[in-house]
């Protein structure tokens, strides 16, 4: 009989807990089961924009169950308020801290059925335990079309100049055990850039080409180093496309970025931290310097906060922030620069 009762009474603490916690009790929670990052919505469901984004194995405080769709949680990591699923989040012992303020979702919005995006699948128990290296390439392939090709490239040999005009070598270095070197030519219409790698024997491995539709005033293309020491990324740049990270062994694409997605401008410019392999990169046309981690993942976007500070045509990465020249820098029209810290804040502006 008393085991029953208690029985009974342990049953009713379940359904007690489970009542509070649904009425909105703040938890801390980490993020479990996605492959790299969990994406963090504006809105409980995957249809609304993404606002940021959570690693695995991030611990977030305050954790509180969306009274619109309890399958998300309300949090908030970063600075950034907004919604994650359920299913990415476990309970974590902490102490008690107080619960986010639940972002309004307008009368009127719809709640459609949640469809997982491709990087928030769930992987088993046991993979999520550590972050990979890196994830096998066709996952950040968005479309077949954003492979780098070029139908008739006229650069068919990397290691012979193409006698055509304006025919130059924009990248000539080592990337791991490999070489890799880039020329750019243009004809007609448009700019080629073909890029390729080669063993220590000088013999190519791979090559790569890439076209745009048309010739502006500004480079369209570029190809440098990237990634660390130990992962070296080789980087091919479109401004009509996007930006491609390739394995300089082998030349397989391990992640794309589309102009879609960023714009980085024309006669881009760029700064890469050898120890995180965080990419720093900017252009003509395009925004104020963007920061991007060895993954392809958009960390940041700085903003000047000015109208009048455009051109942006240098990026040196120093102890004091990211040193950026730009072109033009106030009413004077004179360049001039920003140095930013290394999360995008504008630290010091200065006319020269």
């Amino acid at each position: 009989m008393m085991k029953r009762i208690l029985a009974c009474a342990l049953i009713l603490a379940c359904l007690l807990t489970a009542f509070v916690v649904a009425q909105g009790e703040s938890l801390t929670m980490k993020v479990i089961k996605c492959k790299q990052h969990v994406n963090i919505r504006e809105y409980p469901s995957t249809d609304y924009t993404i606002v940021g984004q959570a690693p695995l194995g991030a611990v977030i405080e305050g954790c509180e169950k969306s009274s619109k769709n309890p399958e998300w949680y309300a949090v908030q990591y970063n600075g950034v308020a907004g919604y994650i699923r359920g299913d990415f989040l476990e309970p974590v012992e902490a102490a008690p801290v107080e619960a986010p303020v639940e972002a309004p979702v307008p009368a009127d919005a719809p709640m459609p059925g949640d469809q997982v995006e491709p990087e928030e699948t769930p992987l088993p128990d046991a993979a999520s335990a550590e972050v990979p290296e890196y994830n096998p390439a066709e996952e950040y392939i968005e479309a077949p079309d954003a492979w780098p090709t070029a139908e008739n490239a006229p650069i068919t040999n990397i290691f012979e100049a193409s006698g055509y005009d304006n025919d130059t070598v924009v990248l000539d270095a080592p990337a791991g055990n490999v070489h890799v070197t880039a020329r750019r030519i243009y004809q007609e219409n448009s700019e080629y850039l073909a890029l390729a790698a080669l063993d220590a024997a000088g013999s190519q491995l791979w090559m790569l080409n890439t076209a745009t539709s048309g010739i502006t005033e500004l480079s369209l293309t570029d190809a440098f180093v990237a990634g660390t020491d130990t992962r070296p990324l080789v980087m091919l740049y479109n401004a009509e496309v996007g930006l491609w990270a390739i394995e300089p062994e082998t030349g397989v694409i391990r992640w794309f970025l589309s102009r879609d997605t960023i714009i980085l401008g024309a006669n881009i410019s760029h700064a890469v931290v050898p120890g995180s392999g965080i990419l720093y990169i900017g252009g003509y046309y395009g925004p104020d310097p963007v920061a991007i981690d060895a993954n392809g993942i958009v960390l940041w976007q700085a903003n000047s906060g000015r109208d009048d500070i455009y051109w942006l045509c240098k990026i040196d990465a120093t102890s004091d922030g990211l040193v950026c020249a730009y072109g033009t820098l106030g009413e004077q029209g004179i360049p001039g620069t920003v140095i930013y810290d290394y999360n995008g804040a504008v630290k010091e502006i200065v006319n020269e």
